[in-house]
Formats: structure tokens, C-alpha cells, sequence
């Protein structure tokens, strides 16, 4: 297990970031080429910064009840809304249209 994180989080270092900060450079506007690779940093360090913050106080407030798998299971299924939130939210970023190419 902590081969596969260890792993996954090389990964998604060396080649996710890397390519999102890349395109990031090419779809920002050409007078600001750091736009984009900026709010993406700041976007993950504030869902990262979230996470430590909202799922460790929903599993002490769940302890309290008594039952370690339900509260578990609650801040699993938490950080699973959540998720999905900063998915749907994505989908709110609009499409440029100058970053087409023409056929």
C-alpha cells in the first residue's frame, strides 16, 4: 500500500502536474501566460488545505457517536461529495475559443 502511494504520488507529480502546467501555459491569455498554472496550484493547495481541514473534524464529530465504521464510512462518503463538488465545479470553467485548431 505504501508502495502504491508512494508510487501514484510520483506519478501524478512527474507527469499530470507537469502536462496540466504546460497546458495551462498555452490556453492562458497571451498577455498573462502564468494565469492558468497559478489558479491550478492555488485551486489544488485549497482543496488540499480543505480536505485536512473538513475530513479530520467530520470523523471526531462522528467518533463521538460510538461506532468507528460508521464514522469512517461517513468521512469517506464526505470526502466523496466533495469530489464530485470540485467536479462539477470544474465543469463551470469555460471552453476558450481561440485555443481551437482549424482543420
Amino acid at each position: 500500500m505504501i508502495a502504491g502511494t508512494v508510487l501514484l504520488g510520483i506519478m501524478y507529480a512527474g507527469t499530470v502536474n507537469i502536462m496540466l502546467n504546460g497546458l495551462g501555459v498555452v490556453l492562458s491569455p497571451a498577455g498573462n501566460p502564468g494565469f492558468l498554472p497559478g489558479m491550478n496550484a492555488g485551486a489544488f493547495n485549497l482543496g488540499a488545505g480543505l480536505s485536512f481541514l473538513v475530513l479530520p473534524a467530520v470523523l471526531v464529530a462522528t467518533t463521538a457517536l460510538g461506532d468507528a465504521k460508521a464514522s469512517y464510512l461517513t468521512v469517506v462518503v464526505v470526502g466523496l461529495a466533495l469530489t464530485i463538488a470540485a467536479f462539477a465545479a470544474s465543469l463551470l470553467i469555460p471552453k476558450p475559443v481561440e485555443a481551437e485548431v482549424a482543420e
